[in-house]
């Protein structure tokens, strides 16, 4: 039934918003090491990837909501590429939120 696919959706945005609060947890401590901010980003790309290509399944159209940067929040420091990284991330976040919120 809708409601059913509706829950199993619940519980993957919400497996989803734990995973990305992850690689935010990761990220955000990191200043100086190159290799490891390079390393979240491509675990955040993949990630965003496999969000994406899920919402597209189950509902048409949540791609691009996901994918939405507009009032995108950032945060700015002299550590540009980790911001960078964590920005995307929390736009990515706040969109789910507004995805699972549109779900009730």
């Amino acid at each position: 039934t809708k409601e059913d696919r509706d829950d199993i959706l619940r519980v993957a945005l919400g497996r989803h918003i734990a995973s990305g609060q992850v690689l935010i947890e990761e990220v955000t401590p990191l200043t100086t090491e190159a290799d490891h901010i390079a390393g979240v980003k491509r675990r955040a790309e993949t990630w965003g990837g496999m969000v994406a290509d899920e919402l597209d399944r189950e509902r048409p159209g949540w791609r691009s909501a996901f994918l939405d940067d507009s009032g995108a929040i950032q945060y700015v420091s002299q550590h540009g590429e980790r911001d960078l990284v964590r920005n995307w991330l929390e736009r990515r976040l706040v969109r789910l939120r507004e995805l699972l919120t549109r779900l009730g």
